[in-house]
């Protein structure tokens, strides 16, 4: 993180590890890192499907448990198609009025499937669909996808990830924010192991869809929509004190993950935590050889939601500072959500350093788009 919280911590910080020294561009590209594509029609996506897949039911995109009493959507859609279908609305909506040069696409699925070989079709479908009807078509030069697997079924997973490692507008690996156990669990290990050799990042979101559903808190699940959206992005904090304690990144170092669901605005008081209790337990996990904050800055990147900040501009300032928010930033709308987040929304109150990282800079590094 910055060098305030890390010279608060006591710790000098080594050069990054694993992943490539962050390099802003000269001209940095405004980039777009989280847009969601859907199918024209829920059941569109059985033609990607074999049998016997194909001829059973599946459950729809959307999520049930939670419903707010506004819209779900920003936009509006074509008539009898679901919204974040038409290519041409995404493209207007993202790159001509919000001046993005890349989107980044990151298609959800159907959540936990209680059937983890349905849920391997889903995903495999999905990337199917993504990669011959978005990679392939009309506005192909701006897009770029990612490869949704189902971590549950490593062998599974990584025949997925081995089978589109190679295509050349594929720039990550998608799973799910629900999870049956923390990402730094060992039987995760085969799946990580092949994003370490080919150097394909992990984005983690919130899925779609009807499958399994875990509370979101410790004392269950919150009765309303506004609990839910308050405590939702401090989920990241779970997996990646998992991964960290585990000592994930230090057996796969090239591994770099993606928290797409916020919790930027949660990090400085969790990395304090984190490192104060690294320091005081060392004995315990003597394969961590570096401070959090070092893993945080050479593996880890979150992208904007819709935080609400301090009106005082010197306040704001700071707490970005401490987070580091000129690194470990990037921009993506959440385009068609409700929860959509303009640019301007994104970096209010930014420095325009920080606004121009945030914007394109950060992402172009990261994911090596010119």
């Amino acid at each position: 993180m910055s060098e305030a919280i890390e010279q608060a911590g006591g710790t000098p910080r080594d050069a990054p590890r694993g992943a490539a020294a962050v390099t802003q561009p000269t001209h940095a590209p405004r980039i777009d890192a989280c847009v969601y594509p859907v199918v024209e029609h829920a059941n569109d996506l059985k033609a990607y499907m074999p049998q016997p897949w194909r001829s059973q039911g599946i459950p729809g995109p959307e999520d049930y448990d939670y419903i707010g009493t506004g819209p779900l959507y920003s936009d509006a859609g074509p008539a009898g198609a679901l919204i974040g279908s038409d290519q041409g609305r995404l493209v207007t909506r993202t790159c001509v009025e919000n001046g993005a040069s890349h989107v980044i696409l990151v298609p959800r699925t159907r959540g936990l499937l209680p059937d983890l070989d349905l849920s391997a079709a889903v995903c495999a479908a999905t990337n199917r669909w993504l990669a011959e009807q978005w990679l392939a078509g009309p506005y192909a030069d701006r897009f770029a996808g990612s490869i949704r697997i189902d971590p549950r079924d490593p062998a599974q997973a990584v025949a997925e990830i081995e089978r589109w490692a190679d295509h050349p507008r594929m720039v990550q690996v998608a799973v799910t924010t629900q999870a049956q156990a923390p990402y730094g669990h060992r039987q995760y290990y085969p799946v990580w192991a092949a994003l370490d050799e080919t150097g394909l990042p992990l984005v983690v979101n919130v899925d779609g869809g009807s499958g399994i559903h875990y509370p979101l808190t410790v004392a269950g699940s919150p009765k309303y929509q506004i609990e839910k959206e308050v405590l939702y992005p401090s989920n990241f904090s779970f997996h990646f004190a998992s991964m960290l304690a585990e000592g994930v990144f230090e057996r796969f170092p090239r591994l770099r993950v993606v928290f797409a669901d916020g919790g930027h605005d949660f990090l400085t008081p969790i990395m304090w935590r984190l490192h104060k209790d690294w320091r005081g337990n060392r004995p315990d996990i003597p394969w961590l050889r570096r401070s959090p904050f070092e893993y945080l800055r050479s593996n880890i990147r979150f992208v904007t939601n819709l935080f609400a900040g301090t009106p005082d501009r010197e306040a704001w300032d700071f707490w970005m500072e401490l987070a580091d928010v000129g690194t470990l930033l990037m921009y993506g709308s959440k385009y068609p959500r409700w929860d959509y987040v303009s640019p301007q929304d994104a970096t209010a109150g930014l420095r325009p350093d920080w606004t121009a990282a945030v914007l394109g800079g950060n992402a172009a590094s990261f994911y090596g788009l010119a």
